[in-house]
């Protein structure tokens, strides 16, 4: 798996939607932000060049659903 060094969705967002508090899921939530970032990449690399470097607003969207599950 790719190593992220930016996800596509903010990691305050998907705390908010599974309801995790503090950082102690901080390690597994980036385990799941980079399994959700590599399934858009995927998606993408049909059509441009992943990992995005300006991310549109509909895909962090998408990642956060995705990393939240």
């Amino acid at each position: 798996m790719q190593k992220y060094l930016v996800y596509y969705s903010d990691i305050d967002k998907v705390k908010r939607r599974v309801r995790a508090t503090g950082s102690g899921e901080d390690t597994y939530l980036a385990e799941l932000q980079a399994e959700a970032d590599a399934i858009i990449d995927n998606v993408l690399k049909k059509y441009t060049t992943v990992p995005l470097t300006t991310v549109p607003e509909i895909i962090k969207q998408i990642a956060t659903d995705l990393t939240a599950g």
